[in-house]
C-alpha cells in the first residue's frame, strides 16, 4: 500500500527517484528530518498543489480500515485518552476522518493559504530523528496464552510504571530519565487474580496501587 508521501510526490512533482534517493541521503545522515520534508513539500509547491488537489489524491488512493471510526467512537465513549503519533501529514486525517475523536494528534503538517496552496510546513519532531529516548529490557517470557508484549505504560510524576506481567511476571518502576528502577519509599503487595492464575506483585509507591486496585 502507498504512502501519502509517495502518493503525493508521483501526482505533484517529484522526479522519479528521486524520492528514494532523498531517503537514503536522510539514512546516510546527509540531510536531516526536517531537510526531507522541505524538499518534498517544496516539489509540491512549485508544482502548484491546492488543498483541493491534495483532497483528491487522499481520496483516490487511500481509505479507512472497515470499522475503524466505529472502533475509535467506542474507545472514547469508555473514556479513553486517544492520539496519534504518526510520520504521515495531518491533511490525510482531517480528509479522511474529519471529525475524529482524538485528544492529540503528532504528525506533519502543512499550512495552507487563503487561495487553498501550501503557504508553509513543520515536520513533527516525534518522527525518525529522535524517535527513541530510551528502551529496557522486561524479559522474554510469555503465557500459556502466547499474547507477546502489549501492556500500556502508565506515567506517574518521574515514573514510568512496566506492566511486564507476561515477559517476567513483574511490575517494574523506571525513573523516567535514567530508566533506573526505582528505590522502594514503602513497599504495597496485591494478589491478582486473571484466569485462574495468581500473580504476586509489588508496588514501590503505596498511591500507584490505587491505579490498578481502584480506591
Amino acid at each position: 500500500q502507498k504512502v501519502v508521501w509517495k502518493i503525493f510526490g508521483e501526482r505533484f512533482g517529484t522526479p522519479p527517484g528521486v524520492a528514494q534517493e532523498r531517503y537514503q541521503r536522510y539514512l546516510a545522515g546527509e540531510i536531516s528530518y526536517d531537510k526531507w520534508v522541505e524538499l518534498d513539500v517544496g516539489d509540491w509547491v512549485s508544482w502548484g498543489a491546492t488543498r483541493d488537489d491534495l483532497a483528491d489524491a487522499i481520496r483516490s488512493e487511500l481509505h479507512l480500515s472497515h470499522g475503524a471510526a466505529g472502533v475509535l467512537d467506542e474507545l472514547k465513549a469508555r473514556g479513553y485518552y486517544l492520539a496519534v503519533v504518526s510520520g504521515s501529514l495531518d491533511i490525510v486525517l482531517d480528509i479522511l476522518l474529519p471529525n475524529h475523536p482524538f485528544d492529540a494528534v503528532f504528525t506533519n503538517r502543512l499550512e495552507l493559504g487563503p487561495d487553498g496552496k501550501i503557504a508553509g510546513w513543520k515536520a513533527t519532531p516525534y518522527d525518525m530523528d529522535g524517535k527513541e529516548l530510551w528502551s529496557v529490557h522486561v524479559g522474554q517470557e510469555s503465557s500459556n496464552r502466547q499474547w507477546g508484549s502489549g501492556a500500556s505504560l502508565i506515567l506517574y510524576k518521574d515514573t514510568v510504571i512496566v506492566n511486564a506481567s507476561e515477559e517476567s511476571k513483574s511490575i517494574l518502576a523506571l525513573n523516567k530519565e535514567t530508566v533506573e528502577k526505582k528505590t522502594p519509599k514503602g513497599v504495597a503487595s496485591a494478589t491478582v487474580v486473571f484466569g485462574g492464575m495468581l500473580l504476586i506483585f509489588s508496588l514501590f509507591i503505596p498511591a500507584l496501587l490505587r491505579l490498578y486496585m481502584g480506591p
